[in-house]
């Protein structure tokens, strides 16, 4: 899934995970386009809530769970992620509940944008997330209903492997 978003988009695709009040890059997946966004590579770590796919985690997390995070990760949101208020924060996560999907519109980076969705087992429990980093000028507005619609789309994939038997998924 990581690979085909990233051939089907032309940008990159990130495979995360949740660690604690942390998002972790396992897998990403470099598409053709030649100007990129490098806000996040494998076996780096934000706080829950810094990027698309960290937004789309913490966003699918009960309020309670997610506003607990908020306070733990505040401090080191502050200090590093200036743009990323406690107020901006909870905008964020609100239209992200909304939507089914987080938009990071370069507060990261500026200039790095970031669209991701979270990924869950068949009981619910989060997974983690599927998420598109480009440069702002791919993030247009026309294009983003294209790539919610893939990233909705890879996202349905692996959550049906996911309800697979384990035998099944193996094979």
């Amino acid at each position: 899934s990581v690979m085909r978003l990233a051939q089907t988009t032309c940008d990159a695709a990130l495979l995360s995970v949740r660690r604690g009040a942390s998002a972790l890059c396992l897998m990403r997946e470099e598409g053709n386009h030649p100007l990129r966004s490098h806000a996040l590579v494998a076996g780096q770590s934000h706080p829950l809530g810094v990027g698309a796919g960290s937004l789309a985690m913490l966003a699918a997390l009960p309020r309670d769970e997610a506003e607990t995070i908020l306070r733990a990760t505040g401090p080191v949101v502050a200090a590093r992620y200036p743009a990323l208020t406690p107020e901006r924060m909870r905008d964020l996560l609100a239209r992200t509940r909304a939507e089914g999907v987080a938009l990071n519109p370069g507060l990261v980076i500026e200039g790095s944008w970031g669209l991701g969705i979270a990924l869950h087992h068949p009981d619910g429990r989060l997974v983690g997330a599927l998420s598109i980093a480009t440069i702002e000028a791919r993030m247009r507005p026309d294009r983003l209903p294209d790539l919610t619609r893939l990233l909705r789309a890879e996202a349905a994939r692996i959550e049906a492997r996911l309800a697979q038997p384990t035998k099944d998924r193996l094979a």
